[in-house]
């Protein structure tokens, strides 16, 4: 499996993978565990829906969707994500020229009934170019700076992908940017 991803990695996410092909990964490094968050609603008070947010899947628009969308924020007109669930939001500016800013926090659902009352969706990424795009930012653009990528960047250069995609596939290294799409969805 992991020369199938490692061969539909260099070709650009073009092809699916096959899996027909079986090869062994060096061993890595004990591994620690990330953080695991699945299944998070969110419920802004002014809208009638709620999203699931999940890495690496959208989460950065949806949490600005979801900030101009909670009560006492109709006055802005674009949200940047912060950090976390935080997100800064600004106005159009002012007589003066300044833009009005505020970071707030998107909420998340207080109950499951609460969460039936909306009609609910979530974003659904390809898992391989998830995979590929969790690599690419926490590894290559991020330098690994992430805690629980760190073991990443103690390999060669030439082993990281190959061994960052035999951990994950063998289920050993296991965080929000990695996980099953449907294991945060049934969280």
């Amino acid at each position: 499996m992991v020369a199938a991803v490692t061969a539909w990695w260099r070709s650009g996410g073009s092809s699916q993978p096959s899996s027909s092909h079986s090869v062994t990964t060096p061993r890595a490094p004990p591994l620690p565990m990330g953080v695991l968050v699945p299944g998070h609603w969110y419920c802004p008070t002014a809208a009638d829906y709620a999203s699931q947010i999940q890495a690496k899947v959208g989460s950065t628009s949806l949490k600005a969707w979801d900030a101009l969308h909670q009560d006492g924020n109709g006055n802005f007109s674009q949200a940047f994500p912060y950090l976390g669930s935080k997100v800064t939001l600004t106005g159009p500016p002012g007589a003066d020229g300044t833009r009005p800013l505020r970071v707030v926090e998107t909420r998340r659902c207080e109950s499951s009934a609460e969460l039936r009352r909306r009609w609910r969706f979530a974003l659904i990424r390809h898992p391989l170019r998830r995979l590929a795009s969790a690599y690419h930012d926490k590894v290559v653009i991020e330098r690994c700076i992430y805690e629980p990528f760190k073991w990443v960047c103690g390999l060669p250069p030439e082993r990281r992908w190959r061994a960052f995609v035999g951990e994950v596939v063998a289920g050993r290294f296991r965080d929000v940017h990695v996980i099953s799409q449907a294991d945060g969805l049934l969280g």
